[in-house]
């Protein structure tokens, strides 16, 4: 049998039924696999109060609660160094941290434990030497020392009063200090005068020898009626004094 031909520009498909047939593509499809690898999607940030990111938000709220927590403990440090402000001597050292604000409250209440029995002086059978006034560097004088009255006294380095008619002793103390002696003096005539009864200290000597003065004699601070015409230096170890009239 013959072929029919076709005319010329009236060709008939012969696929035209298969393509009919076959999947539709989906352009989206298409899209997504055939975009550039390097393609990056861009989300959109959500915008916060302020216009600030959320690290800038994150950030403010760490500083915030850093500043309210130094602020607490430096309140607690505060109070706790104040107290031991309080329990110690004006004189004694602030430390600002905390370990050593620690050990001067330690330290105050280890002292205050170690002393509840009170201050113990060294015995005067201890003590060889007491502390002397600058002017006995040398025997003689007069020199001048006012109690803690007020009043004047004459003392003199290198001399004693020896007992007689004119000169007694009234009363034996133990003193550690020359001030301690003549002190007492002044104290007495005050309470002769209050009283108005009693003798009054007119001199006095103290022995700044200690030990050797408690061996001979079981003091060293003698207040005394009268006083001595004598005025010979040949005694280094003691002191004279008179009161003024």
């Amino acid at each position: 049998m013959s072929a029919t031909r076709n005319q010329e520009g009236l060709e008939v498909n012969p696929h035209q039924e298969d393509a009919a047939k076959a999947p539709e593509v989906d352009p989206r499809y298409f899209y997504m696999h055939n975009r550039p690898s390097d393609y990056v999607q861009v989300v959109q940030q959500k915008k916060l109060p302020f216009g600030w990111s959320l690290w800038a938000l994150l950030t403010l709220a760490a500083v915030i609660s850093a500043v309210i927590i130094g602020a607490g403990v430096g309140a607690g440090l505060g109070v706790k160094l104040a107290d031991c402000k309080k329990s110690e001597p004006s004189s004694a050292p602030t430390e600002t941290t905390e370990n050593t604000e620690t050990t001067a409250c330690t330290t105050a209440d280890s002292d205050d434990e170690d002393n509840s029995d009170g201050y113990a002086p060294k015995l005067p059978q201890d003590i060889v030497k007491l502390t002397k006034p600058a002017e006995c560097a040398e025997r003689g004088g007069p020199n001048e020392h006012r109690a803690i009255g007020g009043l004047k006294f004459k003392f003199y380095c290198g001399m004693d009063a020896q007992g007689s008619d004119k000169i007694k002793d009234l009363a034996a103390l133990v003193t550690y200090t020359f001030d301690h002696c003549v002190d007492a003096c002044e104290k007495m005539n005050e309470l002769v005068i209050r009283n108005n009864n009693g003798s009054r200290c007119d001199s006095l000597v103290f022995g700044w020898q200690m030990s050797k003065a408690w061996d001979d004699l079981e003091s060293n601070c003698w207040l005394k009626s009268g006083t001595s015409p004598d005025r010979t230096f040949n005694l280094p170890q003691y002191i004279y004094a008179e009161t003024p009239e």
